[in-house]
């Protein structure tokens, strides 16, 4: 026994050498709960045994076992779990599509990122998504007790990454008695989560996807009983949120792209960065309409109460506030999507937006410019930065961008109407049923776990509103915890938000039913067009400046070097040895980030980076299959579609760079 003790308490002093030094804020958190304990603040609610040959973890208020004196038991029956199929006791990094089986309509809406596709197409028709991995090499705990099973289990699969996630510190802090984390973290990448909220909670996970986000196509995992499966469902919000699957790489490319088409035009561009210098906004309330279940629930209000408000309005309800004869004052759209036309058919909008300021993202289609009078327009831009410090914070909604713009406006009180950011508790739908982005969400499921990931399917329960908890999935989710981080940074003193949504709460708005709110008194607001465009004429341009001209130039000059690096990787690149291609792939990658350290603030690197974290993940799966063989004419073949791709990315890039500044506008 006297050795047994000895040897925990080796262990335990060697795992928190180990944890101050490569997680300190943990080591913080561990050093802080001594404190507690120690000064009477905290009292211990576990304790340390050794029964029958084996450790256990003791509830003193219930003097209950984790283990029930069956340790033993436990690890074999979780070591018996663990097996190298795909489709078990999996989360699943991406979907994959066959184009072949899909409908017209849908093939035809993949063109832009055809090469991911066919790379996709290409591996699912050689190898079976039921099949078995050669190698475990991603794999997250979710409840520690003593960690008994970890040793096993990392004995077991010796994965690369491991994600542990323990939400009682104090059982934790005993596990470190047991279980050398030291020891495997000498061949494997530690990541933890130990006692940690949503919004840290997530930044762990995203850091464990950004670490050999390779292998992230499947990821195995393990659950204790006694944890709660809430922590699997933000495991899956957050992969389904990658940046690389909510803006894919083609996506991004056309956002990069697309401002360019509207600098040399002479449309006004907004600075959004900080709050404009103007008051106009601050003694009016403003009325944020966007497109949630909420909006169309509460029509009837909105039609007594309108001309109370300046509304600033999201694109997707101009058909319903035309039926309504309720004319917006600021009308905001985000989406450069050729789809989000519809919401400007079928009435006269050039008309009836007359005396209307449109807000539109530069990557808004040509289709809907074309429709509205350019004085009216002014262009913001959200992931570019072609006039420089002038990028609004990124937001994945116009909703979300909505409420962000109110709050740069100065506006002292910002009141939101169909910003639900939730399913509608009752039918599942995700907006207003006449938007065109409206989906339905089966909540009979929504206790369902899924190996798949998916942004609109996948559900999880978040603090509501009115009610304690609503339904959300990934795609709306994303936009709450944008806004619970950006709103704090940019909100200022006397600047309140007022929410009647019924969906999620978010961050700085107080909950408001819109039944009690009070009548506010009519704006007049005949000369309301004009004052907003004196008050955006300080923190507006529409022109480029010479520093501005020289980074497009700068941009075409990186853009050049990866051209050679892509030509470089066609030379060298190794097609027999997968461990040496794949190296290859990876090594052009770091070339290509290498564009980052010139300063040159290139867009394209983020776009490479994005197709990156599809082809490598398909390639590094693909040949982690057990049967995949035939190495040589696989990499060959996966090979063409990569460089394709590689190839469609650099020529877009730089042909309408090129265009731009051949044509003499260096003066603008």
């Amino acid at each position: 026994m006297h050795n047994i003790e000895e040897l925990a308490i080796d262990t335990y002093n060697k795992n928190i050498l180990y944890i101050m030094q490569e997680h300190p804020e943990l080591a913080q958190d561990l050093q802080n709960l001594d404190s507690a304990i120690e000064k009477n603040l905290y009292k211990e609610q576990y304790a340390l045994e050794y029964i029958q040959d084996n450790f256990d973890l003791k509830e003193l208020k219930t003097d209950n076992y984790f283990y029930n004196t069956k340790a033993n038991e436990f690890v074999k029956s979780v070591i018996n779990q663990i097996n190298y199929n795909k489709d078990e006791g999996t989360i699943e990094g991406f979907s994959m599509y066959d184009v072949s089986k899909l409908n017209i309509n849908k093939q035809e809406s993949i063109d832009d990122r055809k090469e991911v596709y066919e790379l996709m197409t290409y591996s699912l028709n050689n190898i079976s998504k039921s099949a078995t991995m050669k190698k475990v090499k991603k794999f997250i705990f979710i409840g520690v007790g003593l960690g008994l099973h970890i040793t096993a289990v990392d004995k077991k699969i010796k994965a690369s990454d491991y994600l542990i996630i323990e939400d009682n510190l104090e059982i934790f802090k005993l596990s470190l008695f047991t279980t050398k984390y030291y020891d495997i973290a000498k061949n494997s990448r530690i990541t933890f989560s130990i006692l940690e909220e949503t919004t840290n909670f997530t930044k762990k996970i995203e850091l464990f996807l950004i670490n050999n986000f390779a292998y992230n196509r499947f990821i195995k995992y393990v659950r204790t009983n006694s944890h709660s499966s809430v922590k699997i469902r933000l495991i899956q919000t957050a992969i389904a949120n990658q940046s690389f699957i909510t803006f894919p790489y083609h996506r991004r490319l056309n956002m990069n792209l697309k401002p360019i088409d509207y600098l040399h035009q002479d449309y006004k561009f907004l600075d959004l960065h900080k709050h404009i210098k103007s008051d106009f906004f601050r003694d009016k309330p403003v009325l944020v309409l966007a497109a949630g279940p909420s909006f169309k629930e509460n029509i009837e209000w909105l039609k007594q109460n309108h001309s109370a408000y300046i509304i600033i309005a999201v694109s997707a309800v101009l058909p319903t506030l035309y039926e309504y004869n309720i004319r917006p004052d600021i009308v905001t759209h985000l989406d450069g999507l050729e789809e989000t036309s519809i919401f400007y058919e079928g009435y006269d909008a050039r008309e009836y937006l007359t005396n209307t300021i449109c807000i539109f993202s530069a990557m808004t289609p040509k289709k809907i410019i074309k429709i509205l009078n350019p004085e009216q327009i002014y262009f913001f831009e959200n992931i570019t930065d072609y006039h420089k410090n002038f990028s609004v914070p990124t937001t994945e909604c116009v909703g979300s961008f909505s409420y962000v713009l109110s709050t740069l406006l100065n506006t002292q009180k910002t009141y939101l109407l169909g910003l639900d950011l939730a399913l509608n508790q009752k039918t599942g739908e995700t907006h207003s049923g006449e938007h065109s982005e409206n989906q339905i969400v089966d909540l009979v499921l929504s206790n369902n776990i899924s190996t798949s990931t998916s942004l609109i399917d996948t559900t999880l329960e978040v603090e509501g509103n009115f009610s304690e908890l609503v339904y959300t999935n990934p795609l709306l989710y994303s936009s709450v915890s944008t806004l619970n981080r950006v709103i704090p940074e940019i909100v200022r003193q006397q600047q309140n938000a007022y929410n009647f949504s019924k969906g999620a709460k978010l961050s700085n708005a107080v909950a408001l039913d819109i039944k009690k709110c009070n009548p506010l008194s009519e704006i007049d607001k005949k000369d309301l067009s004009s004052s907003i465009h004196t008050a955006f004429k300080d923190c507006s341009t529409s022109s480029l400046n010479s520093h501005d001209i020289k980074s497009l130039k700068n941009e075409l000059e990186s853009v050049l070097r990866i051209k050679t690096y892509i030509e470089e990787f066609k030379n060298i690149h190794n097609s027999k040895d997968v461990d040496k291609y794949i190296s290859d792939l990876i090594n052009l990658l770091i070339h290509i980030f290498k564009e980052e350290m010139q300063e040159n603030d290139s867009t394209l690197i983020e776009v490479y980076y994005d197709y990156f974290k599809y082809i490598l993940s398909i390639v590094d799966d693909f040949f982690n299959t057990v049967g995949a063989n035939n190495t040589k004419h696989h990499i060959k073949k996966m090979n063409k579609i990569i460089e394709s791709g590689l190839d469609s990315i650099q020529v877009q890039y730089e042909n309408k760079l090129c265009e731009f500044l051949e044509k003499g506008l260096e003066s603008i």
